[in-house]
């Protein structure tokens, strides 16, 4: 059993590409069952992680030559366009289903602050790294 870093340190692009894919098989898995109901929430879900995970993980990538970030920076990233992702799901579900819920909008700022703390907590992080040095 191994527990070096190469296990724990996967890249913001391919966690992306990984959430990416789940969204495309969910939304499709889910349409063979929705009687030809469709919700554009549930179908372009798979957007949210592709333009916020996986863009900057190729920038990252083109750039810095990896796409690794420390895990208290990428963590809050992929916690915030989860909770995103989720509000989307439930929110295409709903929709589909043909029936409302009051409780679906806290989904999208919760996530969009989970998602912005990330820039806040790398800033806090190289402080603490600049002051050491």
């Amino acid at each position: 059993m191994s527990t070096s870093s190469e296990n724990k340190d996967r890249g913001i692009l391919l966690e992306g590409i990984i959430i990416t894919v789940f969204c495309v098989v969910f939304a499709f898995i889910y349409s063979i069952f929705s009687h030809d109901v469709h919700s554009w929430f549930l179908n372009l879900a798979f957007l949210v992680s592709l333009v916020f995970l996986v863009v900057p993980g190729l920038i990252l990538k083109i750039v810095k030559h990896k796409d690794t970030v420390p895990m208290a920076v990428r963590l809050p990233m992929i916690y915030g366009v989860l909770t995103v992702i989720a509000g989307l799901l439930m929110r295409g579900i709903i929709d589909i289903a043909g029936t409302d819920s009051p409780y679906i909008f806290i989904y999208f700022p919760v996530g969009s602050i989970i998602y912005l703390s990330s820039p806040v907590i790398a800033y806090i992080i190289g402080r603490k790294s600049a002051s050491v040095q």
